[in-house]
């Protein structure tokens, strides 16, 4: 599954536009590289997002490969 999907998905970001601009605007690491809103995200993958009062770490254990948005 895509990174900003993934964001979406897990409830980080309400929007999947919200995510894209996070990670565009290089605030979210994947194995401390910068990444585009397009990488997939695999297991054990250690996705990092900063914001301005805390840093969230997040380990992937299973991406979600097909999934449904209610």
């Amino acid at each position: 599954m895509r990174l900003d999907l993934y964001l979406k998905y897990l409830g980080i970001e309400p929007r999947r536009a919200h995510a894209r601009e996070l990670i565009d605007k290089n605030r979210v690491r994947v194995n401390d590289h910068l990444v585009k809103p397009s990488y997939h995200v695999k297991p054990q993958d250690r996705i990092q997002i900063y914001t301005k009062t805390k840093t969230t770490t997040i380990r992937v254990l299973n991406p979600i490969h097909n999934y449904e948005t209610l």
